[in-house]
């Protein structure tokens, strides 16, 4: 977005200043709408560039309390690193829910370690493997201890706009939306230590 801005930004002081050249203008006041152009395209290049800076700054700040290992309500473990998108979450150990081994029995109880996406609303992906499967992408941080994203739950298929809030230093809330976010529910994970980390 502030790529755009800012090409954008030059883009109309160039073409304000040949505007002012093809009306035949005076030297004079072609010389006095260049430096007016350029002054304005200086001032819009720092403050663009103010913020990029802060933004960074801000996202830098928030990102070594989100980054690491967690584990999660069902003993399953998410990692969050960095990504294009902003901030990823990777399944990088899968335990299933007592609630899907009493609902499908012996045949989920095989897939331990091995389950599939078998409930995605896509046909196509319901072969993948749920083993490194990206599940939490998180992009826009809304407060200092809350950034917004999307969650997808491989218990039944679905993705939900949701956002994360740090408790502390080794506890998260991860909280998914319905209804136009009107209806929130939350869980909380807790850090991973060096000790229990998988290997």
């Amino acid at each position: 977005m502030i790529n755009f801005a800012f090409r954008w930004t030059i883009c109309k002081c160039f073409l304000e200043f040949a505007e002012g050249v093809n009306l035949r203008l005076s030297k004079e006041t072609r010389g006095q709408l260049f430096w007016s152009a350029l002054q304005r395209c200086f001032t819009a290049m720092f403050i663009l560039g103010s913020i990029a800076t802060a933004a960074q700054a801000q996202k830098q700040i928030f990102a070594p309390e989100i980054v690491g290992s967690w584990f999660t309500k069902s003993q399953s473990i998410v990692t969050i690193e960095p990504c294009n998108e902003g901030y990823c979450g990777v399944l990088t150990k899968v335990v299933i829910p007592q609630f899907l081994k009493d609902k499908y029995g012996t045949d989920i109880r095989a897939m331990e370690g091995n389950y599939i996406d078998a409930l995605n609303k896509d046909p196509a992906l319901r072969q993948r493997q749920v083993l490194g499967l990206k599940i939490l992408v998180l992009r826009d941080r809304s407060d200092k201890n809350r950034i917004d994203g999307t969650i997808y739950n491989p218990e039944d298929g679905e993705t939900y706009n949701g956002f994360m809030e740090v408790i502390d230093a080794n506890n998260i809330r991860l909280s998914g939306c319905i209804l136009f976010n009107l209806i929130c529910m939350g869980e909380d994970w807790v850090r991973v230590s060096s000790a229990s980390a998988p290997r």
